[in-house]
């Protein structure tokens, strides 16, 4: 496994978190909420990939996360979003032709018009 961001990989032993959790009702709450995000994450997955296009979608993820786009390639974008590098190549072309967002050299992404880039998705 790798991050796209940085990260850390913590190993617990089941019976020593076992443990912990009967004994701890604050542990049990915090885990209960990390997998309540988990979920909440999860289901905006299957949402994005069920409903949205690829235009949609590119167009959420740039709503989001656009300053992913200077430190994260864009066939890794791509990979995150389940489209091919070309139709997201394409798509911010398209975003960029219609005047709803600039690119710079640094591909520092900048929204010019929120309003229709929101009403992609």
């Amino acid at each position: 496994a790798r991050f796209i961001t940085s990260g850390t990989v913590l190993k617990i032993e089941y019976k020593s978190l076992e443990n912990m959790f009967f004994k701890n009702p604050d542990i049990c709450m915090e885990i209960i909420k990390s997998l309540t995000k988990k979920l909440k994450v999860l289901s905006n997955v299957i949402h994005n990939e069920m409903i949205l296009t690829s235009e949609a979608k590119v167009a959420k993820f740039i709503d989001e996360h656009k300053e992913l786009f200077e430190t994260v390639r864009n066939n890794q974008i791509a990979a995150i979003l389940n489209v091919s590098p070309e139709t997201l190549s394409r798509t911010l072309a398209k975003l960029k032709k219609s005047g709803i967002i600039a690119i710079d050299k640094k591909h520092t992404i900048t929204i010019l018009d929120e309003s229709a880039l929101k009403k992609l998705f």
